[in-house]
């Protein structure tokens, strides 16, 4: 715009000064913002302008996912709109018009935005994926999307393929805690949590020979694919501007394409079993089996194994935390005699929601105040929530979840710390009980509580994620000693700003922690009890 209207003045021999020329330029902008911030109907919800032209579009690249969350803490208000470069956003605060958006799933998807970020991704052309992702209807057309939206909700709820996840996980996982020196082991502590917890989510869904068995460095191949995989999708010049994720997209596609080819994937979990047999039915090559199941161990990654860190952590932060869980954690686990004079012991996560209700607690607050995504939806036909505001089709439809998980209103004057207790509340006998008031606010406070998003996509893996979390965090509090190798008190590590497309923020950082088995559990095997929830 700038050198057209350069070229305009040279063409008729007129000479202003620049400053006149940048004020020329800038009322032109102006105009232009101001057009593009027209028309919105007066049954919308109310608009928030920027202060500045394309303010919106510099607060996102600015702030990235977190733009909307900020925007909300000072507009204050449940429903309104933004604009970004002609695009309406409608943004969601409030738990009754969210919940509204979850319970009609064909005005509000979320296929376009998983549509996109696959295509990218995988190089598949926009015809074959809306063939994936088509709904069967009445004609009963092949529909991938439903095929295995059928089969995570076989193998992902309480069952015998979700038990079987869960004992391949621990299985594991043991063998990790058994392998720490038994003098004490010193870690960057979130590097080694993520990488231990990778390997054991690894071999539960691929198996116990699965690439990250041969080659360990694949586990920061992977996240570095996680990391940049905003910026692949975008794909400019991804070779040079997401570096590390393309090289390791690269190094895991190459690694999942061996392991199919040679049959490992016959060990592998009854989830990565049917996800192949699906893919097969629908046509794919083994290279696209292949590609489809990195996506699927980065959707399995991204969020639970983060929270596994933090939730570990906020408990060693707390002097009195720890040992309270400490103490339940006891009515979970058993000693017993093996081999020549040898011991296991034995960790039962299944006993855990019975007995341990500090644990849990702790569990549903580390949700509350860290899971709290920002949730996408693409408005497909012109729609009335709540009898009150319109949505007008090819909008795209933001749900900061930070707001309603951490609005005082819902959760009391504390809503923005964390309090392990939050969720705990029993009489004097034990038992919870709550008072006519007190279960409103539940009320309130569940509609307000969506760390795993809602309505018909609703994560299919948050009952696998709450195993691993809890195993992971029950046995390294029960096993272990964690101290800070400097001797200060630990402490819990800065956040990193949350990725786009991320639920949980990563560590800005790490900390050298020193690890140590317990002294009255040196020389015991570490295990964990397996089998279905009783």
């Amino acid at each position: 715009m700038a050198s057209t209207i350069m070229d305009l003045v040279r063409d008729n021999d007129v000479e202003f000064p620049p400053l006149i020329v940048c004020g020329i330029i800038a009322g032109v902008v102006f105009a232009c913002w101001q057009f593009l911030f027209t028309g919105l109907d007066p049954r919308e919800p109310p608009e928030v302008r920027s202060s500045i032209p394309f303010g919106h579009l510099f607060g996102m690249l600015w702030y990235k996912a977190e733009y909307v969350t900020v925007l909300s803490r000072k507009v204050k208000q449940p429903i309104y709109t933004i604009r970004i470069l002609g695009t309406r956003m409608y943004i969601l605060c409030s738990p009754e018009f969210i919940q509204r958006t979850f319970a009609n799933p064909k005005a509000f998807t979320f296929e376009p935005f998983v549509s996109t970020a696959v295509r990218r991704l995988l190089n598949i052309s926009e015809s074959d994926m809306k063939i994936l992702l088509q709904e069967p209807g009445p004609e009963k057309l092949p529909s991938y999307a439903q095929d295995i939206h059928d089969l995570e909700h076989s193998t992902l709820t309480p069952g015998a393929a979700l038990s079987q996840l869960n004992d391949a996980f621990q299985t594991r996982l043991a063998k990790s805690f058994n392998e720490i020196d038994i003098e004490g082991t010193t870690v960057n502590f979130h590097s080694w949590s993520r990488d231990v917890v990778t390997q054991a989510a690894c071999a539960a869904i691929l198996g116990p020979d699965n690439p990250y068995e041969d080659d360990p460095t694949l586990i920061k191949a992977l996240w570095d694919f996680e990391t940049d995989i905003v910026l692949l999708i975008l794909r400019i010049l991804p070779s040079l501007t997401a570096r590390r994720g393309y090289v390791g997209r690269a190094r895991l596609r190459s690694a999942y394409l061996s392991y199919h080819l040679a049959g490992l994937w016959k060990q592998g979990s009854p989830l990565l079993r049917g996800m192949r047999e699906i893919g097969k039915k629908h046509g794919f090559s083994e290279t696209q089996i292949a590609e489809w199941d990195v996506l699927f161990t980065i959707a399995a990654v991204t969020n639970a194994i983060p929270i596994s860190f933090w939730m570990l952590s906020y408990i060693l932060a707390d002097p009195q935390l720890s040992p309270s869980v400490r103490g339940e954690l006891k009515a979970i686990v058993t000693m017993k005699e093996e081999g020549e004079g040898g011991k296991v012991l034995t960790l039962d996560p299944r006993m855990i929601r019975e007995h341990c209700p500090i644990l849990i607690s702790t569990w549903e607050e580390m949700l509350r105040f860290t899971s709290q995504p920002t949730l996408g939806r693409y408005v497909t036909t012109d729609t009335v929530v709540n009898n009150e505001y319109l949505l007008k089709a090819g909008s795209v439809v933001q749900i900061p979840t930070g707001i309603t998980q951490s609005n005082p209103s819902y959760w009391g004057p504390d809503s923005s710390s964390f309090n392990a207790r939050r969720f705990f509340k029993t009489d004097k006998d034990g038992k919870e009980k709550a008072s006519r008031d007190e279960r409103e606010q539940e009320k309130l406070q569940r509609r307000a509580y969506t760390p795993f998003g809602g309505g018909k996509n609703l994560c299919p893996g948050r009952h696998a994620a709450a195993n691993e979390t809890l195993s992971f965090v029950a046995m390294m509090i029960y096993a272990f000693t964690i101290e800070n190798k400097d001797g200060k008190p630990f402490k819990v590590i800065e956040t990193a700003p949350r990725a786009a497309g991320a639920s949980v923020p990563k560590a800005e950082g790490d900390v050298e922690v020193v690890i140590r088995r317990r002294d009255d559990l040196r020389g015991v095997r570490l295990a964990f009890a397996g089998g279905e929830e009783r």
